[in-house]
C-alpha cells in the first residue's frame, strides 16, 4: 500500500469485460491521458469512449517515475459514457450519471435553454485506500455532522441515505431552471418516505439547505426518485425532513390500520406533532390504554409499540387517540389494529 506523500499521479485503465483482475489482462486498455503528474486530483475525464457501452475502470497510483505502487486493483464500475454536450434547439435534453447502476440520477434541461453547455454528474465518494475521494469531502462531512444539531432534519438519514450524494456541474452559469432527479433506496418506506427531500450543500456555512421550494419537490414512490427545479448547481443529496409543527391540525398516524402480518412495521408512528404534546389512546368504550409524552427530542414524531400501560400487547380492534398540547389544542382520530 502506498503512502499518500509518495503519490505523484495516477494511471487509468479500463475494459468492457466484467472481470478486471489485472492491468495486463486481455481487453484492458491504458488511457494515455492519465493524470500521472497530478497527485491532488479528485476527478478526471476520460475521452474517446463509446456512448452506451459499459466500462470498468481501475486507478493505480504511481511515483515520479510512473511506476505503480501496487498491483491490487480497486475497480470502479460498471460505468456508461454519456453525451453531456446538450442540444436543446429542438427539445429538452437529459444528462444522466455515468454510473450504470444508477440510471435515475439525471439533469433535465428545458428546450431552448443552456444550448451548447456541458453538464455532468459526479458521485460523491469517500477516500478508499489509494483512491482519492471527492475534492470537497471534508466540507460535505462537516455538513453531515451539523445535521445532529438541525431540528429540521432527521440525523439518522445522514447514514441511511449516504449513497444519494452527487455533485451536479455545468461549464457555465445555468440559464433558467433545470430539473434534478435523485433516486433513493427502495428499502425506505412510509412514513419516512414521505419526509424525504433533496438538499443542497451551502459551502459557506457548511450546512445542508432545502433545495428549491418545498412545494416543487416531487416524490415518485414507484420509481423511488425525487425531483426538484433549481437555477444553481452544486452538491445535492437526499435527507429526511423532520415533521415538527406549530399546531396539531395535521396530525397523522402510520400505518393505519396497523396489520401485524406486514413485517415492515412493528410499531405505529404519530407524525406532524408539536414539539411538546401528549397522546392518549383509548378503547371505543373510553378505557385509557396508553399515555405517550411527546418531547422536543422526538422532533414531531412519536412511536407506539402497541402495548398498554402494563407493557402487554393490545388486542385487535378500533381505538381512539387524542393528541393535545400546552396551547390547549386537541386532535382526535381513530386507529385500527389487526393482529
Amino acid at each position: 500500500k502506498s503512502l499518500e506523500s509518495d503519490i505523484a499521479g495516477y494511471r487509468i485503465y479500463y475494459t468492457t469485460y466484467t472481470t478486471f483482475n489485472s492491468t495486463t489482462a486481455a481487453g484492458v486498455i491504458y488511457y494515455p491521458g492519465s493524470p500521472v503528474n497530478k497527485p491532488d486530483i479528485s476527478s478526471f475525464t476520460v475521452t474517446g469512449l463509446i456512448p452506451d457501452v459499459t466500462y470498468r475502470f481501475a486507478i493505480v497510483p504511481v511515483n515520479t517515475s510512473e511506476e505503480s505502487f501496487t498491483t491490487n486493483l480497486t475497480v470502479i464500475g460498471p460505468l456508461t459514457p454519456i453525451k453531456n454536450l446538450v442540444d436543446t434547439t429542438q427539445q429538452e435534453a437529459v444528462v444522466k450519471t455515468a454510473d450504470a447502476t444508477s440510471p435515475e440520477i439525471k439533469i433535465t434541461i428545458p428546450k431552448d435553454t443552456n444550448n451548447g453547455a456541458y453538464f455532468s454528474i459526479i458521485k460523491v465518494i469517500e477516500p478508499d485506500g489509494d483512491i482519492p475521494g471527492h475534492s470537497k469531502i471534508s466540507i460535505i462531512n462537516r455538513a453531515n455532522d451539523t445535521v445532529e444539531t438541525n431540528d429540521n432534519i432527521s440525523a439518522g438519514s445522514v447514514e441511511t441515505l449516504s449513497a444519494t450524494q452527487y455533485e451536479f456541474l455545468c461549464d457555465r452559469t445555468v440559464e433558467e431552471y433545470v430539473t434534478l432527479t435523485i433516486s433513493y433506496p427502495s428499502t425506505i418506506v412510509e412514513p419516512e418516505e414521505s419526509g424525504l427531500r433533496i438538499y443542497h450543500l451551502n459551502e459557506t456555512n457548511e450546512k445542508w439547505e432545502l433545495a428549491g421550494k418545498d412545494d416543487v419537490q416531487n416524490i415518485d414512490k414507484t420509481r423511488n426518485t425525487i425531483t426538484v427545479r433549481v437555477n444553481r448547481l452544486s452538491i445535492f443529496r437526499i435527507l429526511e425532513r423532520n415533521s415538527v409543527k406549530n399546531n396539531l391540525r395535521e396530525v397523522k398516524v402510520y400505518p393505519n390500520p396497523f396489520n401485524s402480518s406486514n413485517v415492515l412495521h412493528t410499531k405505529v408512528k404519530f407524525m406532524n406533532l408539536t414539539a411538546q404534546a401528549k397522546i392518549r389512546i383509548y378503547t371505543l368504550t373510553g378505557v385509557l390504554v396508553k399515555d405517550l409524552d411527546v418531547v422536543a427530542t422526538d422532533l414531531g414524531n412519536k412511536e407506539w409499540d402497541l402495548t398498554n400501560a402494563n407493557g402487554e400487547d393490545i388486542a385487535s380492534g378500533l381505538y381512539v387517540f387524542v393528541a393535545t398540547n400546552d396551547k390547549g389544542e386537541k386532535f382526535i382520530d381513530k386507529l385500527g389494529i389487526i393482529r
